[in-house]
């Protein structure tokens, strides 16, 4: 974490009369920081998706907001075997489970025209045993669509090396500076939609019928295709298709994403009327820019019909190809290590969100954060701290709320959720926000409040200090608090009771109550 300047002295008594009395003076000085700009309570209830968690506490799974969600590397059960837990053995208060880099891409599913493998796919989503119907931990579903296979793209047949596929052929593989996930030719559009977005779109809209047919009732979100306003994962050519050698960021490339995200819409809402479609994933920094582009160009799109489906031909913008906006709340690769870097994330969000009218019913989708191995979080207690700093900010933003943030990845090489306090402090936080109420946070200094009130109606606040840090060891201080608090509860759980009126508060925020 970077350094920060420390907050007042302990026990400061201007300090509790600004937290006390000038909630709404502390909140402007968080939103010229980059905060939320809306007040208000938010509730931070549950919602469809499957199976909800209890936080931390004996591996109950009780009711859960929607909110804590999780992508996955690789699928495979931890020793002892699914479910997924923490260090304490508890099983995760984990709603949704998202697919997406662990071997079930289109190219993983379909690695040749018409023939698919489905063996992980049936292994995660099977009704009878699969991962996410374990009655000790179900959970719902989101599918991220992505990663064109070499069979149906525009460079089909093309070598590799070769200059039909993206980046500069002196790279030596002819595309890897732009594509390489899971192949060269994952980010290269489909041969079979043209540049404005008309043409046959058969190899994309087969596929996603397969799919959709096959888990009809497993899969409660499809997105439209993970991170299109990246080149590392959508990079046609300026002119949309044919050679994309060097990746295109004109109207014309994104055409052929809203074909095929109209194209996917159609399909899923007549094949599973329950599912809902989510936007391609963006980042802030193309809020305005990609985004903008995506959902206001405007494509004539012909008739499509595959199996039981049908729909007409008809102009549309990509506004109409989703039904809830989702985006990836980290900031850049320099600003990630600081969790609190999701606040101006969230306003570049909401600027796009309330300039086209983006949908998002019951909230927003973040189905993409978190650090970035320990190059951006050293240690398991920053790690910790981390996590709990990301959906504490998460739940008290609003409106639009976030109604779902799925961690990326429990169980990433570096830094895992999984066995770890940092899991733990994952569960435990989501003890403290399940069916609470809360505001938007504020700060003095470097000193963070979240005012709320807990399903049982006991009022809490949630505090941590940016100025402390955990780089060996926690370093804490003391500050005075509510006379109405009696206890604290740290990331483990673990609850004290206050003495003489103060609590350490650290970087790794505790619960008062």
């Amino acid at each position: 974490m970077p350094n920060r300047p420390s907050p007042g002295s302990n026990g400061n008594p201007f300090l509790k009369f600004l937290r006390t009395i000038f909630p709404l003076l502390t909140l402007a000085v968080l939103i010229d920081c980059g905060g939320a700009s809306k007040g208000g309570n938010i509730v931070i209830g549950g919602g469809g998706g499957g199976g909800g968690g209890g936080g931390g506490g004996g591996g109950s799974r009780g009711a859960s907001s929607l909110l804590f969600a999780s992508d996955f590397n690789s699928l495979n059960p931890p020793p002892g075997g699914w479910c997924p837990t923490d260090s304490n053995g508890n099983v995760a208060s984990m709603t949704t489970l998202r697919i997406w880099d662990s071997t079930m891409k289109w190219s993983d599913n379909e690695p040749s025209s018409g023939t698919y493998d489905w063996t992980k796919m049936d292994y995660v989503l099977n009704t009878t045993n699969g991962l996410v119907n374990y009655p000790a931990c179900p959970m719902g579903v989101i599918y991220t669509v992505g990663a064109t296979p070499p069979w149906a793209s525009v460079c089909a047949g093309q070598p590799d090396p070769g200059p039909c596929l993206p980046g500069p052929t002196t790279s030596g593989f002819g595309g890897g500076v732009q594509c390489g996930n899971p192949g060269d030719f994952a980010c290269t559009p489909p041969s079979d939609v043209n540049a404005d977005g008309t043409g046959a779109d058969a190899q994309f809209q087969n596929y996603i019928y397969t799919l959709a047919t096959r888990y009809t009732s497993q899969i409660n979100y499809y997105e439209v295709w993970n991170e299109a306003d990246s080149p590392q994962f959508w990079c046609p050519s300026a002119s949309g298709s044919g050679s994309p050698t060097s990746c295109g960021a004109g109207n014309a490339s994104v055409a052929v994403m809203v074909r095929m995200g109209w194209d996917l819409y159609n399909i899923v809402h007549c094949v599973a009327p329950s599912a809902k479609v989510i936007s391609p994933s963006f980042h802030a920094d193309t809020a305005l820019t990609w985004m903008h582009t995506y959902v206001t160009t405007q494509i004539s799109a012909p008739a499509g019909a595959i199996g039981t489906c049908s729909w007409p031909a008809a102009n549309v913008t990509g506004l109409q190809t989703f039904d809830i906006t989702n985006f990836h709340g980290r900031p850049g690769p320099n600003l990630n290590s600081d969790p609190t870097q999701f606040l101006p994330v969230y306003n570049e969000i909401v600027q796009e969100v309330n300039q086209d009218n983006l949908p998002a019913p019951g909230g927003l989708f973040d189905d993409e954060n978190g650090y970035v191995g320990t190059a951006e979080a050293a240690n398991s207690d920053i790690q910790a701290a981390y996590v709990a700093i990301a959906y504490i900010l998460r739940a008290s933003v609003g409106p639009p709320t976030i109604q779902l943030s799925a961690w990326y990845a429990w169980d990433a090489p570096q830094g895992p959720l999984q066995g770890t306090i940092a899991g733990t402090s994952y569960d435990v936080v989501a003890g403290w926000l399940s069916g609470s109420s809360l505001s938007n946070c504020t700060v003095v200094g470097t000193l963070y409040s979240c005012l709320g009130t807990s399903k049982a109606g006991t009022p809490f606040d949630i505090m941590w200090d940016m100025g402390q840090n955990c780089n060996s060891g926690c370093t804490t201080q003391n500050q005075t608090v509510l006379s109405t608090y009696s206890t604290y509860t740290d990331l483990t759980g673990a609850q004290q009771s206050i003495s003489g009126g103060t609590a350490p508060i650290g970087y790794k925020p505790i619960l008062l109550e």
